[in-house]
């Protein structure tokens, strides 16, 4: 993940001091992997016990914390689309693109 996201950014983009907040983001990115696959084995069967109700509560809460924790971490490393590009620029870039977007992956365009 690390290497990710400093090959993502143009030299000299992180500052040494900014090395805590950028290992922070990892790992909370690296939990929150660990969180959604738990999700994804959970499914119905959890729904259908007190306990596995329960499982399911705290880690829905768990991924949303992490996701904040995310965001805020983002925004503050500048590597966020919406912290890194000004309002024009990021209008005028979505009214261009172009093709399929990433949530309509796997529909057959119906």
């Amino acid at each position: 993940m690390w290497r990710a996201v400093v090959a993502g950014k143009p030299a000299g983009w992180f500052a040494a001091d900014t090395a805590p907040l950028l290992s922070a983001y990892c790992r909370a990115a690296a939990e929150h992997r660990r969180v959604d696959a738990a999700l994804a084995l959970c499914e119905d069967g959890c729904l259908e016990n007190e306990e596995g109700l329960r499982r399911y509560q705290a880690l829905v809460a768990v991924q949303d914390k992490l996701a904040r924790q995310l965001c805020t971490l983002a925004v503050k490393l500048r590597v966020s689309q919406s912290a890194s590009m000004k309002a024009e620029r990021a209008e005028a870039a979505n009214r261009r693109a172009k093709g399929a977007r990433p949530w309509d992956a796997g529909q057959t365009g119906t």
